[in-house]
C-alpha cells in the first residue's frame, strides 16, 4: 500500500502511452473488492445463466449477489481490510446495471463452453478463508457446491454432443 518510485514510473509510462489507469490508494482493499465481485456475480451468473442485466435487474438474483458480497465483506473486515463495505457493494451494483444487458461474465462463458471455471479461486477459496478466520459463509459455501455441480453437468452435456 505504498506508492513506490517503481509504481510512479509505471504510472508515468501508462500516462505517456495514453493508457487509462488508476493507481489505487489501497491496493489490498481493491483486490478484496475484485474478489467480492468474482465470488458473487461470477458464481451466481454462472449458476443462474444470468447476463449482467439479469444480475442487476432481477431482484432474486440481485439480492443474492448483495448478500454474498456481504459475506465477503465480513471476511475482508476480519482479515483487517478497512473501507470495504456497503459503499463498495452499491458501487458495483451500479457498475453491473451500466453494462450491456446481454453481456456475460467470464464464469458464465466458461460454463456455456464446458471449460473449467474459476470456482476454486472464488467460492472455494472464500469458504476456506471463512473457516480459517472463524467467519460463517453459508451462502458462499452452498454457491460453491452448486457451481461445481453446474460445471460437472455442463461438461457432461458437452461431452455427449
Amino acid at each position: 500500500n505504498t506508492r513506490t518510485v517503481r509504481i510512479e514510473t509505471l504510472a508515468e509510462l501508462f500516462t505517456c502511452a495514453k493508457i487509462n489507469h488508476v493507481v489505487p490508494e489501497n491496493i489490498e482493499r481493491e483486490l478484496w473488492a475484485k474478489f467480492m465481485v468474482n465470488v458473487s456475480i461470477n458464481t451466481i451468473s454462472a449458476i443462474t445463466r444470468g447476463t449482467y442485466g439479469d444480475c442487476a435487474h432481477i431482484p432474486a438474483i440481485r439480492d443474492l449477489i448483495v448478500d454474498t458480497q456481504r459475506e465477503v465483506v465480513a471476511l475482508a473486515q476480519k482479515a483487517g481490510i478497512e473501507g470495504l463495505g456497503e459503499a463498495y457493494i452499491e458501487k458495483y451494483q451500479k457498475v453491473f446495471a451500466s453494462l450491456e444487458y446481454d453481456g456475460k461474465t467470464s464464469m458464465l462463458q466458461d460454463i456455456e463452453a464446458g471449460r473449467p471455471t474459476e470456482n476454486k479461486w472464488f467460492c472455494v477459496r472464500a469458504s476456506k478463508l471463512g473457516k480459517e478466520l472463524g467467519i460463517p459463509t453459508p451462502l458462499i459455501d452452498v454457491l460453491g457446491r452448486i457451481a461445481d455441480g453446474a460445471e460437472a453437468v455442463q461438461k457432461r452435456h458437452i461431452g455427449n454432443r
